[in-house]
């Protein structure tokens, strides 16, 4: 027998089903199947690849062994152990990947594949390693793990005496990032959401936590003030609040070839506010439960990122920064114009816009940002007191 197609009926693969079938050299398993017993294809040296559908958790003992033809191996997603021996003895093994579902590897599992020069480990949380999971396998073999993850690794054995060839950080996951902002009291910012991904992403979703005295400012039909960045591939976000307190945001594209690409930039811009009297200082921003859902070929595959946090630093009113961008500019002006003309723009200062201090906005207060701005006051930062030495003429 050379190949065989298993039915999607099929939801496991018994222990020692194909053991010893030497002359098989392509099986096909459908997703159905959940497990591989122990000894399915133990002794299938003329199995040269084998793909392992995502609905397998369990590959049981010597599952593989002595495959000596099995040249690359990617462990299913929704995996959650490799047996004892399971790929001991497949000599032309060259890579394995195992995905941050798989919380163990049995003793011996990839032991005596000497050819073995790449193992890649996308989690996380490392779990400890056993210690002849490894045994006798090239010197150059090398570990790649996620960026920022050495140090865990190192410590639940993932050592460089087991990988000679050294361990590589790198980068593997898609995610959402939040980035560093500031806001004036009782005024508004955008919070800009960068997507870091190494995938085709086609929709994403997450949830914003924001501290006391902080919301998302809304619109003037009442929506949640955000946007994403491009939206000319049919590309549409929703947003709501949660029983929680937090917003939650939904991004999806609708069109074919419209997938969220790149390694970095901003894919969502958020308005935020902040009260009146919130306190200066520094505040965590959250990014919680974030989902992407990437496609692969013709299939979605769904990726759960990590939480992550953004700092949002809290200042006082910069006199005449109307807008609360930071900087002094003729659009302060325009805001405190349009203010005066009952058209106020969202993310209005009045106190701010008072720069004269006496107690109202007036076409002088205007003009006194243009003599700022003159008087090369434009980008200060901190609080600037307008001297009446400035002539508002």
């Amino acid at each position: 027998m050379t190949s065989v197609t298993i039915p999607g009926s099929v939801t496991s693969i018994g222990g020692a089903a194909f053991s010893g079938c030497s002359g098989l050299t392509s099986v096909t398993i459908p997703g159905s199947v959940t497990s591989i017993g122990d000894a399915a294809f133990s002794g299938c040296s003329g199995l040269t690849s084998v793909t392992i559908p995502d609905g397998v958790t369990s590959i049981g003992t010597n599952a593989f062994y002595e495959c000596s033809g099995l040249t690359s191996v990617i462990i299913p997603k929704g995996g959650t152990s490799i047996g004892l021996y399971s790929f001991e003895s497949c000599s032309s093994l060259t890579s394995v990947t195992i995905p941050e579902s798989v919380t163990s590897i049995g003793n011996r599992a990839f032991k005596d594949c000497s050819s073995l020069t790449s193992v890649i480990m996308r989690s996380l949380h490392p779990f400890e390693l056993k210690n002849d999971a490894f045994d006798y396998i090239p010197d150059g073999c090398t570990l790649t793990i996620p960026k920022g993850t050495k140090d865990v690794y190192e410590a639940a054995g993932w050592t460089e005496e087991v990988f000679k060839g050294g361990i590589v950080e790198a980068k593997m996951y898609s995610n959402l990032l939040g980035c560093d902002a500031q806001i004036a009291r009782g005024g508004t910012a955008w919070l800009e959401v960068e997507m870091d991904n190494v995938e085709e992403i086609v929709a994403f979703q997450f949830e914003l936590q924001l501290p006391e005295g902080l919301s998302v400012a809304t619109t003037s039909s009442g929506t949640l003030s955000a946007s994403l960045t491009d939206r000319n591939n049919g590309q549409v976000l929703s947003s709501s609040i949660l029983s929680n307190g937090n917003y939650q945001f939904v991004a999806l594209s609708l069109a074919s070839n419209g997938a969220f690409s790149g390694n970095e930039g901003t894919v969502v811009r958020i308005q935020l506010k902040a009260d009146k009297d919130m306190e200066i200082g520094d505040y965590d921003i959250a990014l919680k439960n974030v989902e992407l859902t990437a496609q692969e070929g013709e299939e979605l595959n769904v990726i759960s990122a990590v939480d992550n946090t953004s700092m949002l630093t809290v200042t006082d009113v910069l006199l005449g920064d109307v807008n609360g961008d930071g900087s002094i500019s003729v659009t302060d002006a325009a805001y405190i114009v349009n203010h005066i003309l009952q058209r106020t723009p969202s993310g209005f200062i009045a106190d701010a816009a008072d720069v004269n201090a006496d107690g109202s906005i007036s076409v002088t207060d205007a003009a006194r940002i243009v003599n700022i701005i003159l008087s090369g006051g434009n980008g200060a930062k901190g609080i600037r007191r307008v001297t009446d030495t400035l002539d508002p003429q």
